[in-house]
């Protein structure tokens, strides 16, 4: 009796060891699995502010800047009926120069509808000012809280922006700080500055413009001289009205004109009541650099890429935010690589602690083996109640493990006691997904797996003598 009660002293805080050792293991396994989805949600949330889920681009700007399209509204509804499809827009960026009184930063300048204005603003503002915009207009900006630093600016201020076309650029304009956002992700913060999408549109100058200036001549007539800026040339003019020869019209005369590009892509009418007046008209409110889209869940991309594939003509294509930023996701990457590492091994050892905790309660309980084999017991019986045995014992475990790593998490989630350098991991705190499936699958694979390696110590009772069993001590 003296032997079986120093046994049953070794056994039991072996096998309490081997039990907190499990709770443990699946706690921080549980945490890994929350806080690593937590981030690459926050994370991808974050860039498609800026490059959205998916976008949409001519074939030839997915090579080199500077290739436009004509905005198919028929295609774009099209695509918005997608399920996975939240929003939609088409979109169009600039390089340009934010400049102070003392200094000035080089920026992207993307034009956003006010669809894509309500997304940006419910999820970073910054300002009170910021939350009480409704919708951008011509000159009004939405800058970066660190733009926004860096340049001295708040919001109600006036900045002076110059669009870069052609590598050079454009006129100075005067533009207002009408908002500031903060994501936290400096790469992005530090360049982007958010315009109206019709704004931006003019200001690319993409599609054709025309200019009509009329002037009375020495003779009484009104001399139209056209201006045309894009499109393919050579221009076909097709002068209309009651002229005397073509551009050439009397005063009271109503007039028109249309101008189409060499391939016969685009066309402008202008019409005038009167020829001896100035006026111009453009089609840049018909272009843009392409569509993008904001998905429900972002793990919709694959579907949502494979519809994009019977529907779009050849002449597009798409991109997705992991190609826009290969760096940021191959870090998100390398984070699920961890996971993995740090769950494989949590799991080893935590099957290797109970496997040993086992192997010592069959040692310890040999004799009570061998008097059941002597009494007529079978061996895959006795398999049976150490397996069983063990498998409870790793429920309890783990068990305690989801009470530990769910109490965490809610902790984390409630008040976000654990922070983090947000200019090196792009949040502020350490962000909390609660990832059910993933849970549920990570629970019934440790107790399943468990069974499976626990038939391993349990294979030595098959295998015990009893008559050597008996005289064990």
């Amino acid at each position: 009796m003296a032997g079986q009660d120093n046994a049953n002293a070794l056994s039991k805080p072996i096998v309490s060891i081997a039990v907190g050792g499990i709770a443990i293991g699946v706690a921080v396994m549980l945490v890994s699995i929350a806080v690593v989805t937590g981030f690459q949600r926050k994370i991808t949330q974050k860039v498609s502010g800026f490059h959205s889920h998916v976008k949409v681009v001519d074939l030839k700007n997915e090579r080199a800047a500077g290739h436009p399209i004509v905005i198919d509204h028929a295609l774009l509804e099209r695509l918005k009926a997608h399920p996975s499809v939240s929003m939609a827009q088409p979109f169009v960026q600039l390089q340009g120069l934010l400049q102070n009184k003392s200094d000035f930063t080089g920026v992207v300048c993307k034009g956003i509808d006010s669809a894509f204005q309500k997304h940006l603003i419910a999820q970073y503002p910054d300002t009170g000012c910021a939350k009480e915009l409704s919708t951008l207009g011509d000159a009004q900006v939405i800058i970066s809280r660190s733009l926004a630093a860096k340049l001295g600016l708040s919001v109600g201020q006036s900045s002076r922006l110059y669009v870069v076309r052609s590598g050079k650029p454009g006129p100075s304009r005067k533009v207002k700080v009408v908002g500031i956002y903060h994501t936290g992700m400096p790469p992005f913060d530090e360049r982007f500055v958010f315009i109206s999408l019709p704004w931006a549109q003019k200001l690319a100058k993409q599609g054709m413009e025309v200019s009509w200036v009329g002037q009375v001549n020495h003779r009484g007539d009104v001399d139209v001289q056209l201006e045309v800026f894009g499109g393919e040339r050579p221009y076909d003019i097709k002068w209309s009205g009651d002229q005397k020869n073509p551009g050439v019209y009397r005063s009271s005369d109503s007039a028109s004109v249309q101008v189409s590009s060499a391939d016969n892509s685009l066309s402008i009418t202008l019409a005038s009541r009167r020829a001896d007046t100035t006026f111009s008209k453009d089609n840049h409110h018909q272009w843009a650099d392409g569509y993008e889209f904001i998905l429900s869940d972002p793990s919709h991309a694959g579907q949502f890429t494979k519809f994009l594939d019977d529907q779009l003509p050849v002449e597009l294509t798409y991109q997705t935010a992991e190609e826009d930023s290969p760096e940021i996701f191959s870090w998100l990457e390398i984070l699920n690589v961890n996971v993995y590492l740090i769950i494989f091994l949590l799991a080893a050892v935590a099957l290797v602690n109970m496997s040993s905790a086992l192997l010592i309660i069959i040692l310890e309980k040999s004799q009570m083996i061998g008097v059941m084999k002597a009494l007529g017991s079978r061996a895959a019986l006795l398999q049976r109640v150490f397996v069983w045995y063990g498998t409870l014992l790793v429920g309890k475990g783990v068990f305690w493990g989801n009470v530990i790593g769910f109490s965490l998490l809610t902790l984390q989630w409630k008040t976000e006691l654990f922070t983090l350098p947000e200019e090196q991991y792009y949040v502020h705190a350490v962000p909390v997904s609660w990832e059910w499936q993933w849970f549920l699958l990570l629970n019934a694979g440790l107790l399943l797996v468990s069974f499976t390696v626990l038939l391993i110590p349990a294979w030595l009772v098959a295998r015990m003598n009893p008559l050597k069993a008996i005289r064990y001590d």
